[in-house]
């Protein structure tokens, strides 16, 4: 994207906030540090921790196979077990700190 393109969106928002007369045409030559704080923006974002990455994908995998299912002319639904996943996958999370070993044997089942 060139200057021009960004000619072109500097004119639309000036005429939206009604500064259209006040630029100036001239190119400006900018010289320094534009220091932006990382604390004012929104975050929405979560650590993945492997239990958690793992707990996810097995929720979005039982729901692409209901959204499948339903589209699909299979009359009986595959088994997933689903409760037994998810009880697994809980005993594991609610532990405050679970140990290397305990760890390790939840994310291979």
């Amino acid at each position: 994207m060139g200057e021009d393109v960004f000619a072109s969106f500097e004119k639309v928002i000036l005429a939206k906030i009604g500064k259209l007369g006040k630029a100036s045409s001239e190119p400006v030559d900018n010289r320094g540090k534009l220091l932006v704080d990382a604390t004012v923006a929104e975050q929405s974002i979560k650590y993945p921790m492997d239990l958690s990455l793992l707990g996810e994908a097995r929720e979005i995998s039982e729901n692409l196979i209901d959204e499948l299912y339903a589209l699909s002319d299979y009359t009986k639904k595959p088994r997933t077990y689903r409760r037994k996943a998810r009880k697994q996958y809980l005993s594991l999370a609610k532990n405050k700190r679970p140990s290397l070993k305990v760890r390790r044997r939840g994310l291979r089942e």
